[in-house]
């Protein structure tokens, strides 16, 4: 049992250092250009570091994540990263993202679908750190459908953030 709590405890702080190494590196003015990557399903599973998954592959560092079609709705994100924004095309189903934490940039996170769209990412350290890193000023706009933000969200930019939501 003490085994266990230790080998939970070390995966807990190992995550939240490299999620604070991502949030130093944005912070630090490192810049890159983001890409559009855009979600299909068509993999063998609901993990979005499968092949096929992403159109034109798998998400990687500051790319936009844009979730359509109505194909494997529930996924998971085994791809802890720090992402550009998360975005929801006009007739996308209504998507359960769950699994690791991510950190999230400028970008945002907005619905232009009528379906309503939820977010539960796992938190590394539930209540300190995790679920959502918000490492930039950024608006959260329920546009076309509603947003249900259902775990931890982090402001954690250098400086200080600001989060608006807005639809």
């Amino acid at each position: 049992l003490l085994q266990q709590r230790i080998t939970k405890s070390f995966r807990k702080t190992a995550r939240f250092a490299s999620l604070s190494a991502l949030i130093a590196l944005l912070a630090s003015g490192v810049s890159s250009a983001t890409a559009a990557v855009t979600w299909t399903g068509a993999g063998a599973d609901n993990n979005w570091s499968t092949a096929g998954n992403f159109v034109p592959a798998a998400p990687i560092f500051f790319d936009d994540l844009v979730f359509s079609g109505n194909t494997r709705l529930n996924n998971t994100n085994d791809l802890p990263n720090l992402y550009n924004s998360i975005s929801f095309s006009s007739g996308a189903g209504p998507f359960v993202l769950s699994g690791l934490d991510i950190g999230l940039g400028v970008g945002g996170i907005t619905n232009n679908s009528s379906s309503l769209q939820t977010i539960a990412f796992t938190p590394s350290i539930p209540g300190f750190l995790g679920g959502i890193i918000i490492v930039d000023s950024q608006t959260w706009n329920a546009a076309s459908g509603d947003l249900l933000i259902n775990t931890d969200v982090t402001l954690s930019g250098i400086p200080a953030g600001v989060l608006t939501i807005t639809g």
